[in-house]
C-alpha cells in the first residue's frame, strides 16, 4: 500500500517535484464529486475550462516553467544556461555568434469549478478555482484573464471560492495584506462582495475546512479539502516521486525539514 504524506497539511514536494498539474485535476475531480453528492436537488457542479494560446520566451521566465514549477533550483539553473554560457564562448574564443531562438506557443488549460441553479436558467451561483501557476505569473495571458474573471467577483457577479496551494508565483492584490503562510483559502460571498474571509493554510497543519457559499436562501456546504489531499496522496503514489531525502532549495522552515527528513 502507498504510503501517507509526512506532512499533515499540503506536501510541498509535489509543487516542487513537478507533479502539480496531476494533482490539480484530481483535486477538482474530487470537490465536484463531493459537490454533487451534498448539493440540494437544485443545484448542480460542474467543471469548467480556460483554454488560451500563450508565448513561450525561452530566454525568460516562460522557459523555466516549462521544467519544473516552480522549484528555485531549477529556475536558477535554466537562468544560467540560457545567458552564462554565451558569454562564456565569447570570453574564451572571440566567438561573436548569439544564441537566438524562434517564437514558440504553447496552449495552456485551466479548469475550475462551477456551481449552478437549474432553476433559474443555470445562473452562476459559486465559482471554484484551484489557482494554477500561470494564475500567479504577473504580465501573462493567465494572469491577465484571471484577474479580469476575478474582477467581476468582486463586482458581486456570483460566490468566488479561490484556492491557492501553490507557493511559487506572485498573488493578485488585495487593500488588505495577504496572511504570512504558504497557502491560503479565501471566500467570497457575493452580497457582502469585495470583502472577503481568508484562512491561512499550511504544510505543518491540516488545512482547515471552509464554507461553499450558495444562495442566501440555502446553508452553506462545508468542504473539507484536507481528506482528499491525503487520499490523493496515496492513491497516486506521490510518495514515489517525492524524494524527500534530496531537500529542495525552495524555502522550507525548520519545521518543514524534519517532517521531510523523517519520512526518509
Amino acid at each position: 500500500m502507498a504510503s501517507k504524506s509526512p506532512f499533515p497539511g499540503m506536501d510541498p514536494f509535489i509543487e516542487a517535484r513537478g507533479l502539480w498539474g496531476d494533482f490539480h485535476n484530481d483535486l477538482i475531480i474530487c470537490i465536484k464529486r463531493f459537490l454533487n453528492s451534498k448539493l440540494p436537488t437544485r443545484y448542480v457542479a460542474r467543471s469548467g475550462e480556460r483554454s488560451y494560446i500563450d508565448v513561450v520566451d525561452p530566454d525568460g521566465e516562460l522557459l523555466k516553467r516549462r521544467t519544473i514549477i516552480p522549484d528555485v533550483s531549477i529556475h536558477d539553473r535554466a537562468e544560467s544556461a540560457t545567458i552564462q554560457p554565451v558569454q562564456a564562448v565569447m570570453e574564451e574564443s572571440g566567438d561573436e555568434s548569439i544564441i537566438m531562438y524562434g517564437t514558440q506557443l504553447e496552449e495552456i488549460r485551466e479548469s475550475f469549478i462551477e456551481i449552478r441553479d437549474v432553476e433559474s436558467d443555470h445562473r452562476l451561483v459559486t465559482s471554484i478555482e484551484i489557482l494554477s501557476p500561470s494564475n500567479k505569473r504577473p504580465n501573462s495571458k493567465g494572469w491577465d484573464e484571471y484577474a479580469s474573471k476575478r474582477s467581476d467577483f468582486f463586482a458581486g457577479a456570483a460566490n468566488l471560492v479561490e484556492i491557492d496551494l501553490l507557493r511559487g508565483g506572485q498573488r493578485h492584490a488585495m487593500n488588505t495584506p495577504w496572511p504570512d503562510s504558504p497557502y491560503y483559502l479565501m471566500v467570497m460571498r457575493s452580497h457582502q462582495a469585495p470583502a472577503c474571509r481568508v484562512w491561512p493554510a499550511y504544510s505543518t497543519r491540516p488545512i482547515h475546512s471552509i464554507p461553499i457559499p450558495l444562495l442566501p436562501s440555502d446553508p452553506d456546504l462545508t468542504l473539507a479539502l484536507q481528506p482528499m489531499i491525503d487520499d490523493i496522496y496515496v492513491e497516486s503514489r506521490y510518495g514515489s516521486d517525492a524524494r524527500y531525502h534530496e531537500m529542495l532549495e525552495m524555502a522550507l522552515t525548520d519545521e518543514e525539514r524534519a517532517l521531510a527528513l523523517r519520512a526518509t
